[in-house]
């Protein structure tokens, strides 16, 4: 990624980064047997990053994270700001 802005001139503004990813939801769920079950649900951390930075993302995520509660990731989504601006 860092190597991509370097070379995009367009690209050398701030970086909006989004990581979605699932986890269980601290709210209770029950079954009709009145089983506690576990409900996952999809939600997001937002970063804003400079061209250079992209890499301090990943533990800035970490940190951020419940890891007891974390599934797994959905998908990443990345804007990059200024483009379409001039």
């Amino acid at each position: 990624m860092d190597k991509l802005v370097d070379e995009t001139e367009q690209l050398r503004r701030k970086i909006n980064i989004d990581v979605y990813y699932r986890q269980v939801s601290q709210s209770k769920k029950y079954n009709m047997f009145g089983n506690e079950i576990p409900h996952i649900i999809t939600t997001f951390e937002q970063f804003t990053s400079r061209p250079g930075d992209f890499s301090e993302v990943t533990p800035k995520f970490f940190h951020r994270v419940d890891k007891k509660l974390f599934v797994k990731f959905d998908f990443i989504q990345i804007v990059f700001t200024g483009i379409n601006d001039e």
